[in-house]
């Protein structure tokens, strides 16, 4: 019952994204291509895309992000993941905001058909550079192989940005779930970008992501690392 309770909630706020946004107000955000490809003693090739967008109007904000990764080696599938969310924020101080979140994330050699992580909280903006964030979830993990798993998690999260330069930014996002039944058990995702702008509309981009879980499915390693590099679009 939860894990149907879980998917009715999702597709309530993705459904009503289009209702509860401003049709008029403008979007900022970027969109993300990374690739390459090998050939002669080794052959290949990987492509990565994301991207980020977001609207602020009046007391209201939402964000939508979104993620997709594919690779193989020798005509081997060796990478296929993607990973997307949703979040609504309505502040009550010029710093202090509520918020709901809704994040997704497949992963075919991590044992996941689909993980849904959804709920409530309170976020802070300590600086323009720095927020905050805290609140419960309902975490839900439908693997491939094994049994699903469903717990409620505290969720801990912090935004980070700086202009290194007038050309050079450092972004990091960090976000752990530790579960409320069992404290032994988390998960942790830390991502950080580096980007050089050639102008206004066009960045260099290089992405490292750490995925942390303290309890994954038989045969799948805790730590996952990943670098990638690409050519970002502003708007």
């Amino acid at each position: 019952m939860k894990k149907y309770l879980i998917v009715i909630m999702a597709l309530c706020l993705i459904g009503g994204w289009p209702f509860i946004s401003d049709a008029d107000a403008d979007w900022t955000g970027n969109m993300t291509v990374g690739a390459n490809l090998t050939s002669g003693n080794t052959q290949g090739s990987a492509v990565s895309i994301s991207g980020k967008a977001m609207q602020r109007v009046d007391d209201e904000r939402y964000t939508i992000k979104g993620a997709f990764n594919y690779a193989e080696e020798a005509e081997q599938l060796t990478v296929r993941n993607s990973r997307g969310s949703i979040q609504y924020d309505t502040f009550i101080t010029d710093k202090a905001y509520i918020l709901l979140n809704i994040g997704l994330e497949t992963d075919k050699f991590r044992n996941i058909n689909l993980t849904t992580i959804l709920g409530p909280g309170i976020g802070y903006q300590l600086s323009d550079n720095l927020s905050v964030e805290a609140g419960l979830a309902y975490h839900n993990k439908d693997v491939v192989v094994g049994n699903d798993e469903q717990w409620t998690t505290a969720r801990l999260g912090m935004n980070f940005n700086k202009d290194i330069t007038d050309t050079v930014r450092f972004n990091d996002s960090l976000k752990i779930n530790p579960s409320l039944k069992d404290f032994g058990l988390y998960t942790l995702r830390n991502e950080a970008d580096l980007i050089y702008a050639f102008s206004d509309k066009w960045s260099g981009k290089i992405t490292h992501i750490s995925q942390y879980d303290k309890a994954p499915s038989d045969g799948v390693e805790k730590m996952d690392k990943v670098l990638t590099a690409g050519l970002q679009y502003n708007f």
